[in-house]
């Protein structure tokens, strides 16, 4: 008699990070800041004041549309992406980081006319607190023993 343990898939739906917002809400205002209080010639201020607020409308036009990756999951060893419109490519996983409040995926697609990159950043509002304790616990760990990615 042996026993298998099952081995959790992620699937997660990625939703936008309040965390991530207020972060770069503060970097903005610090920025800001710190170019009014830099010794430089007014001109010059005016000029940083109107690139800092048009890079601030940049942004928080990006926060109105959906994330670059709506769905992803593993099935046999290779993640799945989905998109805002539906459209789904397999990619490999190059790197993961993973810290206690944030995680940051680096994929590989492998399907299309030429490899892509793309980056998810995921903080634990995110997805559900248990999909992301449990995803963290398996990048941290790597595949069971005696297993590879490859199942």
């Amino acid at each position: 008699m042996s026993l298998s343990a099952s081995v959790w898939r992620p699937v997660l739906e990625p939703r936008p990070s309040r965390i991530q917002r207020i972060i770069l809400t503060l970097f903005y205002v610090l920025a800001l800041v710190a170019v009014l209080q830099a010794a430089m010639p007014f001109e010059w201020q005016v000029a940083a004041v109107l690139l800092w607020l048009g890079l601030l409308l940049y942004e928080l036009n990006s926060w109105r549309q959906p994330l670059s990756v709506v769905l992803l999951h593993e099935r046999i060893g290779d993640w799945w992406l989905s998109d805002a419109e539906g459209n789904t490519s397999r990619a490999g996983l190059c790197r993961s980081m993973v810290w206690r409040y944030l995680v940051v995926l680096d994929f590989r697609t492998l399907e299309g006319a030429g490899p892509r990159s793309r980056r998810v950043v995921l903080f634990p509002d995110s997805v559900l607190p248990d999909e992301f304790r449990r995803l963290r616990v398996r990048l941290l760990q790597g595949p069971p023993p005696g297993k590879t990615l490859r199942e």
